[in-house]
């Protein structure tokens, strides 16, 4: 008795899943709320996830990605008043990825986030009156190999009509607030 095409099947696929939890990178504390992001890497990946996927991490920083297809994924996360993470190759400082095979289940995947400072001020001038329209700069000062100083403007911004200016999410750090004349 032949078998007909019908009652031949293709073994099912296994979904993936990714989890882990988001920490403070200086206290090792928990950071709830944070968003992460999951994205194929290649073309093969994106054409079987469709489009990204992204969690919010619970009261105790955890988070979940289930029912993945395998392939290669970016991660990132990110909160309010913490740098935004991705996984970095060390020796290149170019984004890496991860690679999940078929029915793969990585867990305690840890992903910490750096806190941020804010630099904000009013500047006026001699008379007591808002300076406008003036650029002020958040200057970083790294040392290179031989003690060389470098100096780079970490962040901008330009005061509004009552001379005030805010500059968010600074890396931690030594940083010096200098207006340009």
């Amino acid at each position: 008795m032949g078998q007909s095409k019908d009652n031949f099947h293709t073994a099912p696929t296994v979904l993936c899943e990714v989890s882990g939890r988001v920490y403070r990178a200086d206290t090792g504390d928990a950071i709830p709320k944070a968003q992460v992001e999951l994205h194929a890497s290649d073309s093969d990946t994106a054409k079987a996830l469709g489009e990204g996927r992204i969690a919010r991490t619970g009261p105790d920083g955890t988070f979940l990605f289930s029912d993945l297809p395998a392939g290669t994924y970016f991660v990132s996360a990110w909160r309010n008043g913490f740098s935004e993470y991705s996984l970095q190759d060390q020796e290149n400082d170019r984004p890496s990825s991860i690679t999940l095979k078929q029915g793969q289940k990585l867990a305690n995947l840890a992903l910490r986030l750096y806190p941020t400072g804010v630099i904000a001020g009013q500047i006026s001038d001699e008379d007591g009156d808002a300076v406008q329209g003036l650029e002020v700069f958040a200057l970083r000062i790294d040392f290179q190999p031989g003690g060389r100083k470098q100096i780079s403007a970490a962040s901008r911004a330009v005061t509004d009509d009552l001379g005030i200016f805010r500059m968010p999410n600074l890396r931690s750090g030594r940083t010096t607030s200098a207006p340009e004349a």
